[in-house]
């Protein structure tokens, strides 16, 4: 366990404890879970407003590949629970990966560090859920947003 107090990086403070668990290795696969323990999360602004995690599990599996120091095969997927909490703005939030979220190496190497593949559906308090749909595995920075019955496709930067 990480436990931060007051913990300070330019304009904001850390409060809480992470903990890694179920950590285990098989060939070159190596899977642990992180979750917060003994409360909520918080993280303090300079500006007086706070994002504050009231629980966050999820499952980490990272493939080194057969050439552990050769980032072109390695491959990290998350998965886990509903992350929630209150934003900077004092809504409620949830994030729940509906699909796990597949990082590729070789995206990496080309400068892409979003997910390849993947989907969260996010809902704020007063507003519409939505989904994020991060693609089918390809380096190409596309993404949709699916909103109710509609739906945008976005490149990112």
């Amino acid at each position: 366990s990480i436990q931060y107090l007051g913990y300070k990086r330019d304009s904001v403070t850390m409060n809480g404890t992470i903990s890694m668990s179920g950590i285990t290795r098989n060939g070159s696969v190596c899977a642990f879970t992180l979750t917060t323990t003994g409360g909520n999360f918080t993280l303090s602004f300079d500006s007086g407003s706070s994002f504050v995690i009231s629980a966050y599990n999820r499952t980490y599996s990272i493939d080194t590949g057969l050439l552990p120091f050769n980032l072109n095969d390695n491959i990290t997927t998350i998965s886990g629970d509903t992350f929630t909490g209150t934003n900077r703005e004092g809504k409620s939030f949830s994030v729940q990966i509906t699909s796990p979220l597949v990082f590729k190496g070789s995206c990496t190497l080309g400068g892409i560090y979003y997910p390849a593949q993947g989907t969260h559906r996010i809902t704020v308090s007063g507003k519409p859920a939505f989904t994020i749909n991060w693609g089918s595995g390809d380096c190409d920075k596309n993404i949709s947003i699916t909103v109710g019955n509609q739906t945008y496709n976005f490149i990112l930067p």
